[in-house]
């Protein structure tokens, strides 16, 4: 799922970059990360939106940066270990922290995070994902088809 909103960022970046060649598009898209394509996307959705769309350029930076906020909660949950027993779902993660309790405590030294996880908020990334891979599509399509009304999405 994923994937896909990271193709569909990649086509609205080589669309407004006026990229043509697969094999151009295809080498920029296999080798800049999803962060990169959206920065990429904003600054030439700036520079390039179609005119006759107005407010184009405000919904594709809110959709981008809806995007950007989910990311973290992403790479927690695909690169972080988990545990999962009858009672509990936990994330874990590694990670070097200092954390001090009070003013008058020492710090202290914490190497590892566990989050109790609810299985509804994995779904609710998964639909976070989907709701805007089909937004930045809509987005897509509005510039690729500026006159049309009914856009295929």
């Amino acid at each position: 799922m994923l994937s896909q909103l990271e193709a569909t960022v990649g086509s609205l970046v080589a669309w407004l970059a006026y990229i043509n060649d697969k094999d151009v598009r295809n080498i920029l898209d296999g080798h800049t990360d999803i962060n990169q394509k959206v920065m990429m996307a904003k600054g030439l959705g700036f520079l390039r939106p179609p005119p006759s769309r107005p407010g184009w350029f405000e919904r594709l930076n809110t959709a981008l940066d809806g995007i950007r906020t989910m990311q973290d909660k992403r790479n927690r949950f695909v690169h972080d270990s988990w545990t999962v027993t009858e009672n509990k779902t936990e994330r874990i993660r590694k990670r070097v922290a200092f954390k001090k309790p009070q003013s008058r405590e020492p710090v202290e030294l914490t190497t590892i995070e566990q989050v109790p996880v609810d299985v509804e908020e994995i779904w609710t990334l998964a639909k976070e994902i989907y709701d805007a891979e089909k937004a930045v599509r809509r987005l897509l399509f509005e510039g690729l088809f500026p006159d049309s009304e009914a856009l295929p999405v």
